[in-house]
Formats: C-alpha cells, structure tokens, sequence
C-alpha cells in the first residue's frame, strides 16, 4: 500500500503465525463504514470516501460508462463478424436451395405436360374403344339376325342392309378387319358418334331389372307390308334430315321410331335395322344444333341388338343394380373445392375437380354442386334406377332452388339443371332435389376424400362425361 503499515497488515494477518509483530499502533473500530482498521490509516478510509461520496463518484460513473461503453463496442462487433460468416455459409446453401427448386419447378412442368398429353390420349384411346364397341356389335348383331328365320321359314338376312349402311359394298360373305376399322374411324371423326357420357352407357328405356317388357311383340306380318313400310320410311328419312331443328315433330314420327326401334331387336327384322342403322348413321353425321327431334330420340334410346336377347327370351339383360331400392330412395350429393362426392345405402362415390378449375368466369362452388346432382342423377340412371322415385339432397339452397324452378341465372348451371330435367323425363327417373344442412350431408366426406372405405365404395361408376372432361376427374383411392 506504499506506507510503512502495510507489513503491519500482513504481519497480523495470521494470528496463528509462530512470530507476530507488534504494530505501533492499535486498531480501532470506524462506525461510520463498519470497519476495523489501524489508527491513523487513511488507505481504507479514503476508499471507503471514495466510494460513498457522491460528489467523488462522477469519475467512477465515468469509468464504469466507459467499460460499459467498450463491453457493447465488443458485442455487437462480435455479433456483426459471427452474422457475417453465417451470411457467408447461408448464401452457399441458399443458392444450391434455390437451384435445386428451379430444378424441381421445370420438372413439376413437364410432367404437368405429360399429364394433360396423358389423359388426352386416355380419353382418345376410350373414344376408339367406343367406336370399337359399335363396330362389334353391329358385327355381332348382323351375325345372329342372319340365323333367324320368319314365320314362312325363310331365312331373312340384313347382310346386305349392314354393307349398304357401313359403306363396305355388295359382299355378304362376312365382315373383314378393314370393314371394322372404317366403321371405327367413321365412328371417331363424328363427334355425334361420342356424345354419351359412358362407353357402356345403356339408355335407361329398358325395362327395370327383372320385370318385363311392356309391350307385345308384333309380328313379322303386320310390320312388313310393303306400301305403309315405304311411306314410314319416306317420312322418318325426311324428318330426319331436312325437318327445320327449331320446328315441334309430329308425335306420329316420333312413336313411330320408337316403334321401330323396338321391332328391331326381334329376330327376322333385318330390314327394320338396317332402316334404324342408316338413320342413326345419318344422324351421326347432322350437327347436335341441327339434329331433329327423331334424331335426338334415336341417339338418346337407342340400344343395339344383343346376342343374349332372343324372340323366347325378349327381356334384355338386366342393368346391375347395388339393391333393390325402397319406395322413396334417399340420394346425397357434394361439391366441395377439390372434388364432387355421391352416398347412397352407405355407399360412397367420388371424383376429382381439376386444379383451377374455377379459373373459367362463372364457375365456382354453385356450378360444382349443380355438377354433383347431375352426376348422381347418372350414376342413378347407370345402377338402374330407372323408373324409380328418388330424393336427392344438396346442401346448396340455391341449387335446390335452380333444380325447383328448372331455371338458373348462372349460364353454366342453367344447361345442366335443362340436361338432368331431360334425363329425368326420358328415363321415368321421379326425383326431386331437397335441401340439406351441410353438417347432416353424408356426401361431405367424399367431397373432400376424407375417411373413405374402399370396401363402402358405391359398385357402379359412370365415364366422365365429355362436356366436363376439362374439368372432373375419375377417383382412384391412394394404395
């Protein structure tokens, strides 16, 4: 401490030391800062000064700011150098994060394009399919009406009227594979041909599941007398072809083609099909605007002859049906952002809306919903539900309201609500649209693809139909 007592501090600093020294002063108790010290010390007095006085403390605040001041000066210098190295291995990481992004957006985008190319060669692969499909049962027909013979014993055969039709020739020694696929191609080019919104769409004036035909088959006689058979066919060929689209048929034209159609599944009615096939050949080839009452009613009813389907056994093959429905079937249908969902029985159904498929002005979740009825009421029609009495719920009011009325101010719903009338009438489907709360619709969960039991799935399906192929996509459950 620089003056002569500070060995007197250390000396008696060890009172268990062998040699103590004696100080020359004696210790005295300092009450002011509670310390005993040697008399006369002015080392721990002046420190204790030092630090209570208030007026000596500014220079102590000034070094204390001063360390303070060198201590922040430190830190954050330490803080910028440690973000500055970090910065340094970030942009490292984020240059390969951002490349390897760029990498997986280009790829994203040519498999988005692989996509679109993939589902339009599905779709072009089912439109040859179909076409394939007309193209063997008019084969299969031809083959089996040519074995009949009428009530004279006669062998009648529509050989010649099946050539005439599909453009092969004179030939009646059978049908080549070139044949086929000219009926095939002729099939693809009309767009008529590929109106139906399922390649195995049955039109749905069959007669329900196990009850038979309404009517009685008339006979090969009664049917073919030359004169009226001629005139008939003058009239429905020109109905068929130059009738103005604007103008009402005679319901004469129209039960007569219906008459027709039916007589032409019966063996020993060549004619009668060879007439019903050239028609619809015709109408194939007549634009949708264009087409006549009669040609709608052919596209729309007629069925090709089945070789299951014999004069002993008239009744054709029963459309699958998932149960025997009650009195008054209770049907539920969705619409949600990502997809449309049908239950019925406990049974679900579902299909995918594309992405962006709101981007089109005027559709949005009420064109979706006004979608899902009609693809419920096809999905009905395609189980076989035909002629039966159906309650088909929505929990959109205003859809339920659009469905009530049979108008919509919306331009895309008002062609929908018009299609699932018509299909209603033409197939004796009695169904009637009721609202729903959304919390009590079975159907939500479908719609969005949640919780859904593959072993619950509805066990009929229905293709998509064309005019929604941009936008509706067919289900598949994950693996």
């Amino acid at each position: 401490m620089g003056h002569k007592t500070d060995n007197q501090h250390s000396s008696i600093s060890s009172p268990g030391a062998d040699s103590v020294l004696i100080p020359s002063k004696s210790w005295s108790y300092d009450a002011e800062f509670g310390i005993v010290h040697l008399c006369g010390c002015a080392v721990c007095r002046n420190y204790m000064l030092h630090v209570s006085d208030q007026a000596a403390g500014k220079s102590y605040g000034q070094a204390l700011a001063e360390r303070d001041a060198e201590l922040r000066d430190r830190f954050f210098e330490g803080f910028r150098r440690g973000r500055t190295a970090q910065l340094e291995r970030d942009t490292e990481r984020l240059q390969t994060c951002r490349s390897e992004r760029n990498v997986a957006r280009d790829q994203v985008s040519v498999y988005e394009v692989k996509v679109d190319e993939a589902e339009k060669e599905i779709a072009r692969l089912k439109d040859e399919l179909f076409a394939l499909r007309i193209a063997y049962d008019e084969v299969a027909s031809d083959n089996n009406n040519s074995t009949f013979s009428d009530d004279d014993g006669s062998s009648v055969s529509d050989t010649d009227h099946d050539d005439e039709y599909c453009g092969y020739g004179g030939s009646s020694d059978g049908v080549s594979e070139d044949e086929i696929t000219a009926v095939e191609h002729d099939a693809i080019e009309d767009d008529g041909a590929l109106e139906l919104p399922d390649s195995s769409y049955r039109p749905f004036t069959e007669p329900p599941p196990n009850r038979p035909p309404t009517f009685t088959p008339p006979t090969v006689a009664e049917d073919l007398d030359t004169s009226d058979q001629e005139a008939t066919n003058q009239s429905l060929f020109s109905s068929s072809t130059s009738s103005s689209p604007g103008a009402p048929p005679t319901s004469s034209a129209v039960d007569e083609i219906r008459r027709k159609m039916k007589l032409a599944h019966l063996p020993g009615q060549g004619e009668i099909l060879a007439e019903i096939k050239s028609l619809i050949s015709k109408t194939h080839k007549t634009h949708n605007s264009q087409r006549t009452e009669v040609q709608k009613v052919l596209m729309l009813e007629w069925r090709r002859p089945s070789l299951t389907v014999t004069y002993e056994s008239p009744t054709p093959p029963p459309v699958a049906s998932f149960s025997e429905p009650e009195e008054i079937v209770d049907v539920y249908v969705d619409a949600s952002g990502t997809g449309i969902g049908f239950y019925l029985l406990g049974r679900w159904q579902a299909w995918k809306l594309k992405k962006g498929w709101k981007s089109v002005k005027g559709r949005d979740i009420q064109w979706a919903e006004a979608v899902a009825v009609e693809m419920g009421v096809l999905l009905l029609l395609k189980a076989g539900y035909a002629q039966k009495k159906i309650r088909l719920h929505s929990d959109n009011r205003q859809v339920v309201d659009a469905f009530s009325a049979e108008n919509f101010d919306q331009a895309h719903v008002g062609p929908i609500v018009q299609l699932c009338t018509d299909l209603c009438c033409t197939y004796g489907l009695d169904c009637t649209v009721e609202w729903v709360p959304g919390v009590e619709n079975p159907a939500d969960n479908p719609s969005r693809f949640l919780f859904l039991d593959k072993n619950k799935r509805f066990p009929c399906d229905i293709m998509i139909p064309h005019a929604l192929q941009e936008f509706v996509l067919p289900y598949c459950l994950p693996e």
